[in-house]
């Protein structure tokens, strides 16, 4: 599978295109199924895919820092906190401006995991047995042409 990277200041032609174009790289992966997107709103452009599940997984912020300063090699933990706080909402602003969403809303989600609660293990677990769950089963007659906000039974993708 290719992967595909698109920086946050790539949206130069403007918000609409971007999005466009986004939309239909990552709709054309999810006909595959079974496909694993890890990123950020990406339940913006699946929100009418009525089987795809939407994780949001939290942790406190002195947990994030803390593996955060594992990753780095150290650091300490107040700045490595307070570059998080700062980068977390770049993250809310970037989505509220190019989706109008709001990525802390738990109703964008099917499941939210808060992974101080439960081990890493025991997440791994709990997403794997909702994916299996029948309601989260691709069906032959799901249309991925309409799996997102356009004029019903127009085509997302380019001929």
């Amino acid at each position: 599978m290719p992967v595909i990277i698109i920086s946050r200041g790539s949206y130069s032609y403007g918000k609409e295109t971007y999005i466009a174009y986004f939309r239909e790289a990552l709709l054309r992966r999810l006909l595959d199924d079974n496909i694993i997107y890890h990123g950020l709103a990406g339940q913006f452009f699946v929100a009418e895919v009525s089987h795809a599940l939407k994780v949001r997984i939290i942790a406190a912020i002195k947990d994030r820092a803390a593996l955060e300063m594992r990753h780095l090699g150290g650091g300490a933990q107040h700045e490595v906190m307070k570059q998080l706080e700062k980068d977390d909402e770049q993250r809310r602003r970037w989505s509220r401006y190019l989706y109008g969403i709001d990525i802390g809303d738990p109703s964008l989600y099917g499941l939210v995991i808060h992974i101080g609660k439960m081990g890493c293990d025991e997440a791994v677990e709990t997403i794997a047995e909702t994916a299996a769950m029948e309601c989260f089963q691709a069906t032959e007659a799901f249309d991925y042409t309409c799996g997102c906000p356009h004029p019903h039974g127009q085509n997302i993708f380019r001929s």
